[in-house]
């Protein structure tokens, strides 16, 4: 991964601090901004000073403007940033509100820091990310988007490839998976590259989503 510049938007201390800790001990962070609240936001904008940023973790609980707001106008304004939501908020509104302005990732305040890394790689790689627990709220957004077919896209998926997309919607890293089921990560890329053609869907998110609307997990 490229060195990366990143963003937090987080009004607690305990919360922003303990994330930048975090983050500025990992080699691929080339520099950490740090924002407390929205008007600070809006004027390093108005200036121009975001061209640097490639990454951006957004709390939604904001003082002055909400999170979901600012998602919007940056990415309006700088729609390379990803954007990750990061909330204690779980509402079927707020998860669906966030996508729909263009953010990249959502994810909980309970979401583990090595989990973290992982959300910021498949983010960086083009890749949506959606917490686990609040996956079931997105439907609605791909169904707008993608043309879902019934059960019979996964006819053909073998019984390895079921354990490994019932593993993706819980949200786990291919390591995890290969650990779990006893096989190699070289294998694990190997059935979740068959998933994809199978399925006709672009990422490991999407197999998520569409396990979830067919039921299969």
């Amino acid at each position: 991964m490229k060195m990366l510049n990143i963003g937090i938007i987080e009004d607690h201390d305990l919360i922003r601090l303990g994330l930048k800790y975090f983050l500025s001990q990992q080699d691929f962070i080339s520099s950490i901004w740090e924002f407390t609240e929205g008007n600070e936001v809006l004027a390093m904008m108005q200036e121009h000073k975001f061209e640097t940023l490639d990454l951006i973790f957004m709390d939604i609980n904001l003082p002055n403007i909400d999170g979901l707001t600012l998602t919007q106008k940056i990415k309006l304004q700088y729609p390379k940033i990803k954007i990750v939501i990061l909330s204690s908020y779980q509402s079927k509104t707020e998860v669906q509100k966030a996508f729909r302005v263009g953010a990249d990732a959502y994810c909980t305040k309970e979401t583990s820091n090595e989990k973290l890394v992982q959300i910021i790689q498949e983010v960086m790689g083009g890749a949506i990310w959606v917490d686990p627990l609040v996956a079931k709220y997105i439907l609605a957004i791909f169904q707008e988007q993608t043309d879902y077919q019934d059960q019979k896209d996964f006819t053909h998926i073998t019984e390895r490839e079921l354990d490994i997309i019932k593993l993706i919607a819980q949200g786990k890293a291919n390591q995890e998976i290969a650990n779990d089921l006893f096989i190699s990560i070289h294998t694990v890329k190997v059935h979740i590259k068959s998933i994809l053609k199978k399925l006709a869907v672009e990422d490991r998110t999407q197999i998520a989503i569409k396990a979830l609307k067919n039921k299969i997990v």
